[in-house]
């Protein structure tokens, strides 16, 4: 075989294998060019979140008088103040807002609860709290982690997780998407305590 034959059949080689390499890049390529999935954060834990704009730690919201129509909650032995969605520990300084726990149940919800369905169940959201309808009332459950909200509760705070932007009320973490119907809040997961 002579030298330029032998040259010859490696630059043909050489050029086939860089065109089938560049047809699996060009379809690599297609795959990547419009990726499509949903982002579920199981539990990071707080030291992994970094809080966006963060100046200083928010005092907690104390009011010296509840609504004269708020309601009394007890629950596993503790006292809480409901009232349009909101909910109040009585502290030496006042009426404290705090986060409700899993579990709790109140009889009726204000008219401003966003209702939205998931897996085959209603929801029904207020003040960062997510609730089921159960016989006697609403009870409070965990995010339903993958559901889409219309929009954020009040004061959640925009946080990095990785290198992924978020919103985070009371431990739950809200991922901002696109959709056909305008701005949306994915339910991505929950941070550890």
């Amino acid at each position: 075989m002579s030298g330029s034959s032998y040259y010859s059949i490696v630059l043909s080689l050489l050029l086939l294998s860089s065109v089938s390499l560049f047809k699996a890049e060009a379809q690599r390529r297609v795959v990547v060019t419009k990726p499509s999935r949903t982002v579920v954060i199981t539990k990071p834990s707080r030291s992994e979140v970094v809080y966006v704009n963060r100046r200083v730690v928010r005092p907690p919201v104390v009011v010296g008088v509840l609504p004269p129509t708020s309601v009394t909650i007890v629950h596993r032995h503790s006292q809480y103040y409901f009232h349009a969605g909101v909910y109040y520990i009585q502290r030496p300084e006042g009426y404290v807002v705090v986060n409700p726990p899993v579990g709790i149940m109140v009889t009726n919800l204000p008219s401003a609860t966003l209702t939205f369905t998931f897996s085959s169940r209603a929801y029904f959201f207020i003040g960062g709290a997510f609730y089921i309808q159960i016989p006697g009332g609403f009870q409070i459950v965990n995010a339903p982690a993958g559901a889409k909200i219309s929009q954020l509760p009040e004061g959640a705070e925009k946080v990095v997780v990785g290198d992924e932007i978020y919103y985070e009320q009371y431990g739950t973490l809200y991922k901002k998407v696109e959709t056909e119907q305008g701005i949306a809040y994915i339910i991505a997961g929950s941070l550890q305590s």
